[in-house]
């Protein structure tokens, strides 16, 4: 399993653990069941991913609300915030990964995932939370 592929898997999860509130873990293993991908390498990374916002989201969610002009985190359509949670996610908590990568699949799964503006709605978002924060950012 690539990284695009467990980044894939952590959003569907974490669009489940939203709308059902079921338990992360819980969904982690029942969609890669479905998927058929227990076992695979990549799956260690979508739990983390997954784990890692969870554990983190009240911040992730205050970052999101500072950059989202005119919407509140609960307002956002499911795929876009979990999206802006994901890159966010790896950005302040994932010095391995660059920012370029981090935006780059978000936007690219907002293009698979989400609506018609979501791909710019998150473009947005990250972006200017990237101009902002290159300080805190400069790895």
């Amino acid at each position: 399993m690539t990284r695009h592929e467990a980044r894939r898997l952590a959003l569907q999860v974490l669009y489940q653990v939203d709308l059902v509130a079921t338990r992360p873990d819980v969904a982690l293993e029942r969609a890669a069941r479905m998927m058929g991908c227990e076992g695979e390498e990549g799956l260690d990374y979508a739990g983390e991913v997954v784990r890692g916002v969870t554990e983190h989201q009240a911040e992730l969610d205050r970052w999101i609300q500072k950059y989202a002009v005119d919407w509140t985190v609960d307002r956002m359509a499911v795929v876009d915030r979990n999206l802006l949670r994901i890159a966010l996610y790896e950005l302040l908590f994932r010095p391995d990964i660059p920012p370029a990568a981090a935006a780059s699949e978000a936007v690219e799964l907002a293009k698979e995932f989400g609506d018609t503006d979501s791909r710019r709605f998150v473009n947005g978002i990250i972006g200017s939370f990237l101009r902002e924060q290159a300080d805190l950012l400069n790895r």
